[in-house]
């Protein structure tokens, strides 16, 4: 009984950690956090009954939390059942092996009141993605308008205009995957992104007469003249 924390790193390095909350009656809560290599985290929690009969620690899940209600779960689904062979129980260390998996597990007991270390940013959490999205919008948007509406020099601005666009459309799809959108949506989000910036790339040109940045009404092609002076447009 009690509370119990287990911490663990997969093969392909994600952290796994978990905190038991065990109940007298055989009822249990436990909380879920798996943290990718790239930093991100996910967190769940599921409730459930146990019991120990040694040399036998079981589980059985029936149902998940969310948003601090209970979820029923389908009792008839195998994977919500597990059992475990006890190798070791002491009052501070518990460890155990899963008859299913093979797998090895050592929980510590901590106090009711504990949470999990090492704060991660949770994947497609709006209170984090998104402020940090914006931010970077508007600071490209302030470049963009100064250097490339602003500026003069026509042939500076032809040369950094292609990295500057494929740039953007790069941070924009990582911010994309950040949210932990479903792997599907990247196959729509990229050709689309992709298309944008080649029409980026083709629709802008800059007038070498009077350095102005000038864009095409019709996205499939280049302007010829300039809208300010009026001058030819190098094609």
């Amino acid at each position: 009984m009690g509370s119990w924390r287990g911490d663990t790193t997969r093969t392909d390095g994600t952290r796994q950690q978990w905190l038991m909350h065990r109940a007298a009656d055989g009822t249990y809560l436990v909380q879920f956090r798996l943290t990718r290599p790239n930093g991100t985290a996910e967190e769940w929690a599921e409730v459930g009954i146990w019991g120990v009969r040694l040399p036998i620690y079981f589980t059985a899940a029936r149902g998940v939390m969310e948003r601090g209600k209970v979820e029923p779960a389908d009792v008839s689904n195998p994977s919500l059942y597990d059992a475990y062979e006890v190798k070791e129980l002491t009052n501070d260390s518990f460890t155990y092996y899963s008859y299913t998996s093979g797998d090895r597990f050592t929980v510590k007991k901590v106090p009711p009141d504990s949470k999990f270390d090492g704060v991660a940013v949770p994947q497609g959490s709006p209170g984090q993605v998104f402020p940090v999205f914006i931010g970077v919008w508007v600071v490209l948007g302030l470049f963009s308008a100064g250097f490339f509406f602003l500026g003069k020099n026509a042939k500076l601005k032809r040369k950094v205009w292609p990295p500057f666009v494929v740039a953007t459309a790069v941070l924009f799809v990582g911010f994309t995957w950040a949210t932990d959108l479903p792997a599907d949506a990247l196959f729509i989000v990229v050709p689309v992104v992709a298309l944008i910036t080649i029409l980026n790339l083709r629709a802008v040109q800059f007038c070498n007469s009077c350095g102005a940045t000038v864009m095409s009404q019709n996205f499939f092609s280049k302007p010829a003249f300039c809208s300010k002076c009026g001058a030819g447009l190098k094609q």
